[in-house]
């Protein structure tokens, strides 16, 4: 996993490294559905367990086209076919695992940029859209570029 790379190079380093999230809270996605949701969450990934390497295949072309929202489209495509198009559940985790985790990122991170001289990782799919990263830290007076 690329965070843990990270982490373990500035661990070399000795650079500081502060979490954005914690496992609980992360795991909070999944202890907020109701048992029907996480049965139809369990069931999806069971029957489509051989697309795995597929899907981690495309979700890693597309990262390394940095196209943010064919990824997140994709991610959004592959969570209807999982979830049996169950639109209650799409946006409950959307909102739980995208919109609302982003939310917590975004203010742990200010007082990071503050500091200045920093490096923040976060999972690709928490930077497009409306709710995104990027544009919450627009709406706070940031200034957001892409540097290639």
């Amino acid at each position: 996993f690329l965070d843990l790379l990270l982490y373990q190079e500035a661990q070399k380093l000795q650079i500081p490294v502060y979490g954005l999230e914690k496992v609980e809270e992360q795991l909070a996605v999944f202890e907020s559905l109701s048992l029907e949701h996480q049965i139809t969450w369990l069931k999806g990934t069971m029957k489509y367990i051989d697309d795995i390497p597929k899907q981690l295949a495309k979700i890693h072309e597309l990262y390394l086209k940095r196209d943010l929202i064919a990824l997140m489209q994709f991610e959004l495509n592959y969570m209807r076919k999982l979830f049996n198009n169950n639109q209650t559940l799409i946006a409950h985790v959307s909102q739980k695992m995208f919109y609302d985790r982003s939310q917590i990122i975004v203010k742990r991170m200010e007082k990071r940029l503050q500091e200045g001289n920093a490096f923040i990782a976060v999972g690709a799919l928490h930077l497009p859209g409306k709710r995104g990263i990027l544009k919450l830290l627009e709406k706070r007076g940031y200034k957001v570029s892409t540097v290639y």
